[in-house]
């Protein structure tokens, strides 16, 4: 493929239809001529212009009138409304099951925490308060014999 360059490195293309002269990088230049149907020419032109192509036209598809109801055709009667199948008091009268998730029936998902044993935290806070590190993980005895003589 090849472009038609100008003076400052720029493409000239020209629209046949038209006449307008176009300055554009190449690789739009190349894109335009291809992607036009012939409208759109390399160079500047020789200033007279082509009349635009007829173009064919295009049918439109007639859509036939589709009558929804025959005129002797007696309309099918509505459904009696169907009554529900639990009355509202069986579905009221019924205790709420417990959520699964419930492990100690305080009526909240998951389970509570277990009591501080408040011998261990007696020996965390004089852990924490003589700056001696420890892991929460240990056994209370561990953790004793961590602390200072």
């Amino acid at each position: 493929m090849s472009a038609v360059v100008g003076g400052d490195g720029r493409a000239v293309i020209h629209n046949r239809e038209t006449g307008q002269v176009l300055y554009c990088s190449v690789p739009t230049a190349l894109e335009n001529v291809a992607n036009s149907n012939g409208v759109w020419a390399h160079g500047e032109g020789d200033g007279t212009t082509v009349a635009p192509a007829a173009r064919a036209p295009v049918a439109v598809p007639v859509e036939p009138v589709i009558q929804l109801t025959e005129p002797d055709v007696l309309p099918l009667p509505l459904p009696a409304a169907e009554p529900d199948p639990v009355p509202q008091a069986a579905v009221d009268a019924e205790p709420a099951q417990p959520d699964p998730l419930d492990h100690d029936g305080d009526g909240k998902k998951g389970g509570s925490r277990k009591p501080i044993d408040p011998e261990r935290a007696a020996v965390i806070a004089t852990l924490k308060a003589n700056n001696i590190k420890f892991f929460v993980g240990w056994s209370t005895d561990k953790l004793k014999a961590l602390l200072p003589a």
